[in-house]
């Protein structure tokens, strides 16, 4: 099982490969700044559940990379071009992840080479009256891709000071790009939403649907039936005692009566969101079945979202390294996610590639919007900044019971300002 952490504006993207005729295993710590006020405010962990959305497609290994080979040899073949796009975009984000994930010295040559390699590998492939509109489906799709991807290279390389980025080089391949789309194709007005359109249409035949069925109804009426029971009980037992002192026909049993009924379903209600909160606990609430293009169930998944104590080997790992301290009464969501995949895969592939993308907008608008003022003398001159304060949320993810990683973003009360992955130590 593998992953991958990406940040968006208000979200975070957490990709998983999981291969088949396995069961894998994410657990995912948050850790929330105190200043958030989450115990004070009464929020249900399942936040993280309903600001949640996944998406499944089969996953691209490196050996099936140069699939448009196959192409030449089965031209009646519908999957090789949409798989192809998929792995146009997995490769050039990966590099922009490896390029950027540090301040070091890079080349922009190094993305463009990637780039213009697939571009090339994909616009020398022989064609057919057969194949002819899957090409241009992907030649348009890469081609948009291509250009959008270099953008956030690019913004990230300025962002972050990247040295050794030719800017230019950058803009001129970007303006090539859209120059060659514009005479094969044209652009559409509303081109974003267009191409994702597109794009969904295009690679129905290797995208994975999910039909998900909320969990927990027989432990919803177990406990309602033991409500029922516990209250019957207290109240019979309320009446039995003053029958016992003041006989059966009386003021006081009569008085007893009506007060235990009063307060019998007060008590039911009690009992009942005490017991389902007891059955609940650690327990999976949503059941996602999985579907390919054929209709063949490949594999289920179950999620579950609540507040935790982690154990020790979670805590060891949050109270090390250099600004990451445990803060006191911090409040923990745990994000546990299972796959239980089979084997009734397309032909051609062994994974499936899960993209969860969890909006943290809610629990961003519960930190203090505030601003910080700083002002400084520089170059002769009175210079006043100002910005919104930055708080930390520390992500802890374990895979299989056993790999960790752990993350930290640094967030406001509007936006993800960025993710830093601390590395673990060795010893």
């Amino acid at each position: 099982m593998k992953l991958d952490v990406e940040v968006l504006d208000t979200s975070i993207e957490v990709r998983t490969t999981v291969t088949k005729n396995k069961e894998s295993l994410l657990e995912m710590f948050v850790f929330l700044p105190t200043d958030m006020a989450i115990r004070e405010r009464d929020i249900n962990a399942s936040v993280l559940l309903d600001s949640k959305a996944s998406r499944y497609h089969y996953s691209v290994s490196k050996s099936k990379f140069p699939l448009l080979k196959l192409k030449a040899e089965k031209p009646e073949s519908k999957s090789d071009f949409p798989v192809f796009l998929k792995a146009f975009k997995l490769k050039l984000s990966k590099v922009i992840q490896e390029i950027t994930a540090s301040n070091a010295k890079t080349k922009s040559g190094e993305f463009l080479e990637v780039a213009e390699s697939l571009l090339n590998d994909l616009r020398s492939t022989p064609t057919t009256d057969v194949n002819l509109k899957d090409f241009c489906s992907a030649d348009e799709l890469c081609s948009y891709y291509a250009e959008q991807m270099t953008l956030t290279y690019y913004d990230k390389c300025q962002k972050r000071k990247v040295s050794g980025v030719n800017f230019d080089e950058l803009i001129h391949f970007v303006s090539e790009e859209r120059e060659y789309r514009k005479q094969k194709y044209g652009l559409k007005s509303k081109e974003a939403q267009y191409m994702r359109k597109k794009e969904d249409l295009f690679c129905k035949s290797i995208n994975i649907s999910q039909q998900n069925r909320a969990l927990g109804l027989m432990r919803e009426q177990i406990a309602f039936s033991i409500s029922a029971f516990l209250s019957m009980s207290l109240t019979t037992l309320i009446v039995f005692y003053f029958q016992r002192g003041y006989g059966t026909v009386s003021f006081a049993v009569f008085m007893a009566l009506c007060v235990s009924y009063i307060f019998k379903d007060r008590f039911k209600e009690l009992f009942r969101n005490y017991v389902a909160k007891k059955m609940g606990k650690g327990k999976y609430s949503v059941k996602s079945t999985l579907i390919d293009s054929e209709q063949h169930t490949i594999g289920h998944c179950y999620d579950l979202a609540e507040f935790t104590t982690p154990d020790e080997d979670i805590l060891a790992i949050r109270g090390k390294g250099k600004f990451t301290k445990k803060e006191e009464g911090e409040v923990v969501i745990y994000y546990k996610k299972k796959y239980d995949v089979n084997d009734k895969f397309l032909n051609g592939f062994s994974q499936i590639r899960d993209t969860m993308n969890i909006n943290l907008s809610t629990l961003l608008e519960l930190l203090p919007d505030t601003t910080l003022r700083y002002s400084s003398f520089e170059k002769g001159a009175l210079v006043k900044r100002k910005f919104s304060r930055l708080h930390d949320i520390n992500i802890i993810v374990r895979l299989n019971n056993h790999k960790i990683e752990r993350y930290r973003l640094k967030v406001s009360h509007s936006n993800i300002e960025k993710l830093e992955r601390v590395k673990l130590s060795t010893s």
